[in-house]
């Protein structure tokens, strides 16, 4: 009976850690897959708005790199970087929010802010 009462308690006091402190893989997931959605928005704005290319591709070449180093393995690379495609290529065919004349000044920002 003592034994129960024993992993009962233990079972509890993990639940309440685990509820009060996350793991931290699945805020770091989260993280990622908002690196990779918020950056291939932008480069897919700047290449629907016909941003110079070397800058689309310099930002691109950024934005992989910084989801390579965040991700915790290499499935976590791969899922993230193939929604940063499928995100870059259906932003490439729609004008941002707000027209061009307005996202252009942002993207050379955003290009030299990862500089």
């Amino acid at each position: 009976m003592l034994k129960a009462i024993k992993i009962s308690t233990a079972t509890c006091v993990f639940v309440i850690i685990a509820a009060v402190f996350p793991a931290p893989s699945a805020q770091a997931a989260a993280d990622i897959m908002q690196v990779a959605h918020d950056s291939a928005r932008v480069a897919g704005g700047a290449r629907y708005c016909n941003a110079d290319e070397e800058l689309v591709e310099e930002y691109i070449g950024k934005s992989e790199g910084k989801i390579a180093a965040m991700a915790k393995d290499d499935y976590e690379k791969v899922v993230a970087s193939l929604e940063f495609k499928n995100i870059l290529t259906a932003m490439s065919a729609k004008e941002p929010e707000g027209g061009c004349r307005e996202f252009l000044p942002t993207f050379e920002k955003a290009v030299k802010a990862e500089r």
